[in-house]
């Protein structure tokens, strides 16, 4: 965004990152193959995750990290600490830190062209 607003994209627009397109937002429903207390970490996770971020291509990541999260609220006295660090470092991932939101870019929704309609 710096190096757009700077105007280094007019002497090398070469420079211009173009990010992957995705097909779609995540789901709202959790996947059939989790259990109830994955299918309500996986709600949980998406009520809380940052706007815009979640894509259907993240659905493997969430249910992962739906997994762990719910087998840390059934017993987290024995959760292992390999699975909590596994646990901090999905929840990362998917932008539910402070500092991981800090690095998402997320795309801006099209603003309507007012000349659709013509």
């Amino acid at each position: 965004r710096i190096l757009e607003l700077s105007g280094a994209f007019r002497k090398n627009p070469k420079r211009r990152r173009t990010d992957p397109k995705c097909a779609g937002q995540l789901r709202k429903t959790p996947p059939n193959y989790l259990d109830p207390d994955q299918k309500a970490a996986w709600r949980k996770i998406l009520k809380i995750a940052p706007e815009g971020v979640l894509m259907n291509s993240d659905e493997m990541l969430v249910a992962m990290t739906s997994i762990l999260w719910s087998e840390y609220i059934r017993d987290p006295e024995s959760f292992p600490t390999a699975k909590l660090l596994r646990l901090e470092i999905q929840l990362g991932r998917l932008g539910m830190s402070p500092a991981d939101r800090a690095k998402l870019a997320v795309p801006e929704p099209e603003k309507p062209n007012e000349f659709d309609e013509f």
